[in-house]
């Protein structure tokens, strides 16, 4: 009976997911049919993963891989390249800095310095990577994820 209910379960992330392509694709459809494709920024930042009974988790939140990463496209007519995958890593901190580079806005000094770096070398093509780690939070805990591995610390409560 519990197999069953995590299949089941299995299955509809999995057809949510496919809901949530189809959508991008009518958005990327219709950009096309209006004719606003060449002149319109698409940036599709999906919240990360489920945890489908990995690490005997059933939900969304934890410092794991399956829970911190999460789907990032970006297409930018004139700048990056249809298609083009990287396994470069981002931090979402980097998503204004990357539409100030490539929106150019009129408004680009902020009062605060703001972290992050431009991820636009990566959609040009031009580098493969603009950071050698990515931080992400999930409560007491911080993990640092380089290209080939994922540290989680964890705070412990001192009495």
């Amino acid at each position: 009976m519990i197999r069953r209910i995590q299949k089941v379960a299995r299955r509809a992330y999995l057809a949510c997911v496919r809901y949530v392509d189809r959508q991008v694709g009518r958005v990327l459809e219709s950009l096309k049919k209006l004719e606003l494709e060449q002149d319109t920024v698409v940036v599709v930042w999906g919240d990360h993963g489920w945890h489908l009974g990995e690490q005997q988790i059933w939900g969304k939140h934890s410092p794991f891989e399956r829970a911190v990463r999460s789907a990032l496209i970006i297409r930018v007519p004139g700048v990056s390249r249809a298609g083009l995958q990287t396994t470069a890593l981002a931090e979402t901190v980097d998503l204004y800095l990357t539409l100030v580079d490539v929106c150019r806005p009129a408004f680009q000094k902020t009062h605060h310095p703001l972290d992050g770096v431009s991820l636009t070398p990566v959609l040009t093509g031009e580098s493969s990577s603009v950071r050698d780690t990515a931080l992400s939070y999930w409560r007491d805990a911080v993990s640092v994820r380089s290209d080939t591995h994922r540290l989680i610390l964890v705070a412990t409560k001192t009495r």
